[in-house]
């Protein structure tokens, strides 16, 4: 089987936009990159935007059936829509240090999870399939997110996957990690672990797709250059207590690899779809354009 390629997808209409709706989940680290452009702190010239915010389980099934012009996608998911949508290399969720964690309520080894049921917050997350290319064979109960922590802790299963979005709440308990997915990742391949993106219409014209992928750059430039007026808003949708957890996740999870994916981050993401169809876990080997 060869790469997949845009070439097989809709060709652009070269429609252009009255009000762009741009979905990404109502968390800090979105409240961050899109503060500047939400709050008109930048200016967006011709475009208006309808910023929809979403929990990423509609953001899933919004951008499968093609709701959205841009939106906020788990990298897993990028197989399934890449006929209508073009990554963007801004505004990704990107880590070069620890991410996803598998869990236990006792000390594990990661040989251990081999064959084990394992809470997993979707089976289109980055953080399964990340699981997924460690180790092939466990048993996945999907679950929400808020409630995997209490699977584990009352044995409902003998391990989960905590999403970076919820690696704070780790601290509040007395649960074990297991693995860290970032940390093994980029012993794997030497690359930062890519683990949300953000994804536009295929059929709008690539003058108004490159124009609004400079606008999310440029929103996401002024938050790292105006750092304490930025953050004051994104704690605020940071729902665990301590101003300081809020920040070094913020450090860890919106950076430069986020104002730009650049070639090492378009690399990571590269060799992720390619993992993911080798294994098996993903439907089509692809060739990624981003804009």
């Amino acid at each position: 089987m060869t790469d997949e390629n845009p070439a097989s997808a809709p060709a652009s209409t070269g429609s252009t936009l009255g009000e762009a709706i741009l979905a990404y989940p109502p968390d800090c680290e979105s409240s961050y990159m899109f503060y500047a452009l939400s709050r008109k702190r930048i200016s967006s010239g011709e475009y208006k935007f309808a910023h929809q915010h979403l929990q990423m389980h509609e953001l899933i099934e919004g951008a499968r059936e093609e709701k959205f012009d841009i939106c906020a996608v788990p990298v897993h998911l990028y197989p399934y829509v890449f006929l209508n949508y073009r990554p963007l290399s801004a505004g990704a969720s990107v880590t070069t240090g620890g991410g996803p964690c598998v869990v236990a309520r006792q000390k594990l080894s990661p040989a251990s999870l081999r064959g084990a049921r394992i809470a997993v917050p979707g089976l289109l997350y980055t953080s399964y399939l990340c699981l997924k290319l460690f180790e092939y064979d466990f048993q996945a109960v999907p679950m929400e997110t808020e409630k995997i922590i209490e699977a584990v802790q009352f044995g409902k299963v003998r391990a989960g996957v905590i999403p970076h979005t919820h690696l704070p709440a780790i601290g509040e308990t007395k649960i074990r990690k297991v693995l860290d997915l970032g940390l093994w990742w980029k012993s794997k391949t030497g690359l930062p672990l890519p683990l949300r993106c953000l994804v536009i219409r295929r059929s709008l014209s690539e003058k108004v797709q490159i124009e609004i992928t400079q606008l999310i750059k440029s929103s996401i430039i002024y938050a790292l250059e105006h750092r304490e007026e930025s953050l004051d808003t994104a704690i605020n949708h940071f729902p665990w207590p301590g101003d300081d957890k809020a920040i070094n996740y913020l450090n860890q999870f919106v950076n430069d690899y986020s104002r730009n994916l650049g070639q090492p981050g378009q690399e990571a993401m590269r060799k992720m779809m390619e993992l993911g169809w080798q294994a098996g876990i993903i439907p089509r080997a692809l060739k990624l354009d981003f804009v």
